[in-house]
């Protein structure tokens, strides 16, 4: 049986957002939360062939004990306004991850991210910020 997997994210924080089991509810997905000009979900799913291994990453990313939810604000210079751990339930239960994300009237990017420590939400934060940079996706 396949799966398809909504990713999202680039370099250190690349993850997984959604799994489908149609290709057609994936796009869905994509249309609904990867249209706006900060989303950083990707174009199209990944297709996986399931098996139990599969299934376990999937939840193990969920329920890793390393990964922590941190709400971050940066400017577009790269300094953090703000950045504070969240309570990691709450986020899954409410499917927040990766679609908090927007400007505020400064124009700085709020976002939750997926990270091992504050150290690594910083080093994401900053990544996502040069690639919408990059993309001249930045609020003008």
């Amino acid at each position: 049986m396949k799966v398809y997997i909504v990713t999202s994210g680039w370099y250190s924080d690349y993850r997984i957002e959604a799994v489908f089991s149609t290709k057609k509810r994936a796009k869905e997905h994509i249309e609904k939360y990867g249209k706006d000009d900060i989303s950083d979900i990707n174009d199209e799913p990944d297709e996986w062939i399931v098996d139990d291994n599969v299934y376990n990453k999937i939840i193990k990313i969920k329920e890793d004990k390393n990964i922590e939810v941190y709400s971050v604000i940066i400017t577009k210079e790269g300094q953090i306004q703000y950045i504070r751990k969240e309570k990691k339930e709450l986020f899954y239960l409410e499917g927040a991850i990766g679609k908090r994300k927007y400007f505020d009237s400064r124009q700085n990017l709020h976002m939750t991210i997926l990270a091992k420590s504050k150290e690594h939400a910083v080093k994401i934060a900053n990544d996502r910020r040069t690639q919408l940079i990059a993309m001249n996706k930045w609020i003008k």
